[in-house]
């Protein structure tokens, strides 16, 4: 297991989170993320404590050309996954998913680990998904 994705799931026990990316979905995101085009965009939908954003990173690493946004709606679950050592390509953003999407542009791969964005208004995730997206 990635150094990143140990930590991730280490904030998220003492805080209680019991929702974090099963380990075989993110061995996935992981794949999926390492066979991105260069300068590629990836979005994530709910950040918990920051363990699907680590699989994805670790998918990603070494590269530095591709940029990560990860929006998390609850301020604490949003701090607590901030306290990685994360590359300078993920930005976190605390808000509604539902309200951001629209103007947030498209991106090659996107991670729903959310309610908002998958079970509510799919439809707005998906028309963040560029051509090819999986």
């Amino acid at each position: 297991m990635d150094d990143l994705v140990r930590r991730a799931t280490e904030r998220a026990e003492p805080a209680g989170f019991a929702f974090s990316c099963d380990p075989a979905v993110g061995r996935l995101l992981t794949v999926l993320a390492a066979g991105l085009p260069p300068r590629a965009r990836v979005l994530e939908i709910g950040t918990g404590t920051g363990v699907g954003t680590a699989w994805l990173v670790s998918g990603l690493t070494p590269r530095t050309d591709v940029t990560v946004t990860t929006i998390e709606y609850d301020s604490a679950r949003a701090e607590l996954a901030r306290q990685g050592d994360w590359p300078e390509f993920v930005e976190f953003r605390t808000e509604d998913a539902l309200t951001a999407l629209p103007s947030l542009g498209t991106y090659d791969l996107i991670f729903a680990d959310a309610r908002a964005g998958k079970r509510f208004r799919l439809d707005l995730t998906l028309c963040a998904l560029g051509p090819g997206g999986p």
